[in-house]
């Protein structure tokens, strides 16, 4: 879904002037807007941490097996349901 499809909620935050003129200016220079340009950061950054927090919890899953073995999908049901 686009962020175009969704309700939006209004974010106001503080820049330094000189931050927000060099953004300003690099944004010009792009051709972009400056919301464009907040919104494709802060897109990237949170694709880029969901990433992050799915390779870190494959390589404890990883490790895990490596550790202890792996279990058939019908003992895990049967712990889950004991859960």
């Amino acid at each position: 879904m686009s962020i175009h499809q969704q309700k939006a909620v209004r974010t106001s935050i503080d820049l330094p002037f000189m931050m927000h003129k060099n953004i300003k200016l690099a944004c010009v220079e792009d051709g972009i807007s400056m919301h464009a340009c907040v919104i494709n950061l802060l897109e990237k950054w949170y694709t880029d941490r969901t990433d992050q927090k799915d390779m870190e919890i494959a390589a404890q899953a990883e490790k895990d097996i490596a550790e202890h073995g792996s279990i058939s999908l019908e003992e895990w049901e049967r712990l889950n349901v004991q859960d």
